[in-house]
């Protein structure tokens, strides 16, 4: 019976040294939750880029009527943040871009409203090429990015969507 117990122990022991010896598989983006990226550079003017971002966050109608006809009722207007975001594995995802849009207002190019699959979102902006570079795009090859997009509350309650990897040398 205690060679068993041994046998169990150095098995145990076996696989500790195998985990602790064996790397960690690089971690990617966040799981794409609900926005989705576009992201297109103008081959006639490639040193500006057009991003797009949208997405909607699920709830009644009437939630999302709610929601937004009370959006400046808080302390400070609720409204939406966008983040463009280095994907570096996990471990060093940094912001490229944030565009924060206070309010319930639409205008050319954004959008933020009810409909009956929720609260509806999308903005279209344009940004220096440069900036999406994440990677030295000539020794590294493509640059990852991904999107957050967050709805803030009048409450400063914070939804955050993450949107899909786009690939692409900037």
């Amino acid at each position: 019976m205690s060679h068993t117990k041994i046998g169990v122990g150095a098995v145990a022991v076996a696989l500790g040294i195998g985990a602790a010896v064996t790397p960690t598989p690089a971690v990617a983006a966040p799981a794409e939750s609900g926005a989705r990226m576009f992201v297109y550079t103008d081959p006639a003017d490639p040193k500006n880029t057009r991003v797009t971002i949208e997405g909607v966050y699920p709830m009644l109608q009437a939630d999302a009527v709610g929601y937004l006809n009370n959006i400046y009722t808080g302390k400070q207007p609720g409204g939406m943040e966008y983040r463009v975001v280095a994907d570096d594995n996990g471990e060093g995802d940094t912001g490229r871009v944030t565009r924060w849009i206070a309010g319930n207002g639409s205008f050319d190019g954004y959008r933020l409203e009810a409909t009956p699959e929720g609260i509806h979102h999308m903005f279209i902006f344009y940004v220096p090429t440069s900036l999406l570079n994440e990677d030295d795009s000539f020794t590294d090859g493509d640059d990852e990015l991904y999107a957050k997009a967050t709805f803030v509350d009048a409450d400063g309650g914070r939804r955050t969507q993450i949107s899909n990897v786009v690939n692409g040398r900037f």
